[in-house]
């Protein structure tokens, strides 16, 4: 972009400069030069401006170069969890432990007694 408005400014100095032509006879400046004879003056300024335009470096910014944020992670807190209470039923109050009965073979009846 600079160099395209320092291009534009040398052409229109250039230009400027050169239609003003010499003192002389004749309407606008005079008999050779002026406004009558414009072609050399414009060629001299675009022949001007393209050796400005080609001598002078072209700087440019490298494209920006877009990364990835990171990855984040997030591990949750760890969860406390209270298992709820156990309640019993009371005892009932039955009679000691007996064990069952042992029933023995009889023979004469031929069965268990």
């Amino acid at each position: 972009m600079k160099k395209l408005i320092l291009t534009i400014a040398l052409l229109a100095l250039t230009t400027t400069t050169a239609l003003a032509g010499g003192y002389g006879h004749g309407p606008r400046g005079g008999y050779n030069g002026g406004w009558n004879n414009w072609g050399a003056a414009v060629l001299g300024a675009v022949i001007g401006g393209a050796l400005v335009y080609g001598s002078t470096p072209y700087y440019s910014s490298p494209p920006p170069v877009y990364y990835a944020p990171p990855p984040v992670y997030y591990v949750p807190p760890p969860v406390y969890y209270t298992p709820p209470p156990v309640y019993y039923a009371p005892p009932v109050n039955t009679a000691p432990y007996s064990p069952a009965p042992v029933l023995y073979w009889d023979a004469n009846c031929q069965c268990y007694r």
